[in-house]
């Protein structure tokens, strides 16, 4: 398993040397797919990410859009050896992959491809997350966070966008993966590793049982509270 688990950033006005480069140069890879489903400005998307890609990383680059049929979908999948979730809407995400009957499969590509989630990328995958109806359904300013269920592919919740200066949930009595914007945590099968795409952004967990918020950095093994990030059976 090699999943990127990525806060957020702006795609136009972000740099995301860092990530690009943990994705492209680590792994030697040469096709990577964007799943574009969660966004509302996928041409936007296509545009920016064939540029960036194909034109500085020489790589074969594909797109999953939400009128992507089952099969379209899993051919282009399994075609890619990276494979790179858009953020957008969680629940938009979420209907299409269980429309299409993709949950099964959505776990075996975190099995065996590089996956990287970025927001929405990342909150569907496990089995709950932090999320703004609100502002996807309705292109409100208002922040009306409410808990959502998501895939439960690992029992944590989900906190992208994280505000640590905020009031942002942390969750009661479940552990909680919190990312600031530019914060990454790299999963494996046998460690966590977390990187800061920009200064000054950092990743935390909360931890349920003890009640308290922890700060990370750096690489842990993957146990004690980091035993959650093993895949749930489905």
């Amino acid at each position: 398993m090699n999943l990127y688990l990525v806060g957020g950033f702006n795609y136009v006005s972000d740099d995301t040397t860092s990530l690009d480069v943990e994705i492209t140069n680590n792994f030697q890879l040469k096709k990577i797919c964007f799943i574009t489903i969660a966004n509302s400005n996928q041409n936007k998307i296509m545009t920016y990410y064939t540029a960036k890609y194909e034109k500085k990383y020489h790589m074969n680059v594909s797109f999953i859009y939400d009128n992507d049929t089952r099969d379209s979908f899993l051919n282009k999948v399994n075609d890619a050896d990276i494979i790179y979730v858009i953020g957008g809407s969680t629940k938009k995400l979420l209907d299409y992959v269980k429309q299409n009957h993709l949950i099964a499969e959505i776990k075996k590509l975190i099995q065996s491809k590089v996956f990287v989630g970025i927001s929405a990328g990342m909150n569907f995958l496990h089995q709950f997350y932090l999320a703004d109806l609100n502002v996807y359904e309705n292109n409100s300013t208002f922040y009306g966070f409410t808990v959502e269920e998501g895939l439960s592919f690992f029992n944590v919740m989900a906190i992208p966008h994280f505000n640590r200066n905020g009031s942002d949930y942390y969750g009661n009595n479940i552990d909680v993966i919190a990312l600031e914007d530019g914060a990454i945590v790299h999963v494996t099968n046998s460690y966590l590793e977390v990187i800061s795409m920009f200064n000054g952004c950092s990743a935390f967990y909360y931890d349920a049982k003890e009640k308290k918020l922890n700060y990370l950095h750096g690489i842990y093994e993957k146990k004690d509270f980091f035993a959650k990030y093993e895949l749930s059976i489905i």
